[in-house]
């Protein structure tokens, strides 16, 4: 693997099993090069290298598992795909068809101020219509790969993190600080 990913993903596994014996697997089983070289065609664009070796250790994450980020799991990548081109058909052109007149973008530097964007792969969703996406195409300002929040009734967009590399090292660092527990499902600080 080109990425660390693998230590990242055992210490976040080994973590949540730790603090939440009852909590059932963090990840699914592995995708296959085959199904991960089929979402790539479906989707028509190549996922980063950290993305790709995610998804050969784990094809998302179960709806019982504690989330990855916030309220955010990890979608296996038939969910990806179906996610993509359901947001790519009903905002064609990255406009907001069916409120045209919604107030401007607000948007980080290194994002494309657009409703949506074809090169944004939407990687972990809150099962509520809202994704973290890979965005393959970002301005002149951002990192392609560069991890961003798409919320499906609001106009910002913010870079959660650099890349799924980083975010998955934040994470790592943030449990393995010990000022994280898992609590409903999902990974929170501990209030002092």
């Amino acid at each position: 693997m080109e990425s660390d990913v693998k230590d990242k993903v055992a210490r976040i596994s080994d973590w949540i099993e730790r603090a939440d014996p009852d909590s059932g697997p963090m990840f699914n089983p592995p995708a296959t090069e085959a199904r991960r070289a089929a979402a790539e065609a479906q989707l028509g664009l190549a996922l980063p290298p950290s993305a790709r070796d995610l998804y050969l250790l784990g094809d998302g994450q179960p709806l019982s598992a504690v989330c990855l980020w916030n309220a955010f799991r990890l979608m296996a990548l038939e969910e990806v795909v179906e996610a993509a081109a359901f947001l790519n058909d009903f905002f064609p052109g990255g406009i907001n068809e069916e409120n045209p007149d919604h107030a401007p973008m607000d948007v980080d530097a290194g994002i494309r101020a657009t409703w949506w964007w074809p090169k944004w792969i939407p990687v972990l969703t809150n099962d509520s219509g809202d994704y973290l996406c890979l965005d393959l195409d970002p301005t002149a300002q951002g990192q392609v790969g560069q991890l961003i929040s798409y919320y499906h009734d609001e106009t910002f967009r913010r870079v959660e993190a650099p890349g799924l590399d980083p975010l998955l090292a934040d994470i790592v660092g943030d449990l393995e600080s010990g000022r994280f527990r898992v609590e409903d499902g999902m990974i929170e600080a501990v209030r002092t």
